[in-house]
């Protein structure tokens, strides 16, 4: 029997009135992460002052799912590279960092996970990049 492993997914917030890329952040539950987004109980100044804009003008944030692995540090590592990314990019991100490294200062869900193999559920579902999660779901962009 296949040994089933929590998957983390590596995924981006972006402003739904720009386009672009506000945080970029790792999860293993993406409703629960988001929701945590949207209920005011984010310690990152910056972007909770972000996501209450968009709530006062009616709007919120978009999840869009980058990556999924099998493993945290995995995650984190990928993590990194779509920071160094999209701030090459110019993308003003609001991910706390300290000299350009993001700082560890988030708690990570305890909740029932995802188990699967990542490669698997990657190719059989080919969302890759597409799949976007808001207030009522999961969508293909």
């Amino acid at each position: 029997m296949k040994q089933r492993k929590i998957l983390h997914f590596v995924y981006e917030l972006i402003d739904p009135r720009t386009d672009a890329v506000v945080y970029v952040g790792i999860t293993n539950n993406p409703n629960q992460r988001f929701q945590a987004h949207l209920n005011d109980t984010e310690t990152n100044i910056k972007k909770k002052k972000w996501i209450e804009q968009l709530q006062k003008e009616h709007f919120e944030p978009h999840m869009r799912i980058l990556e999924i692995v099998e493993t945290r540090e995995e995650a984190l590592e990928r993590e990194k590279h779509w920071i160094r990314h999209y701030t090459k990019l110019g993308e003003q991100l609001t991910n706390i960092s300290h000299h350009g490294v993001k700082a560890r200062s988030r708690t990570y869900s305890s909740g029932p996970g995802y188990y699967c193999n990542a490669e698997e559920i990657a190719e059989e579902l080919n969302i890759r990049g597409r799949l976007v999660v808001n207030s009522d779901g999961y969508d293909l962009g």
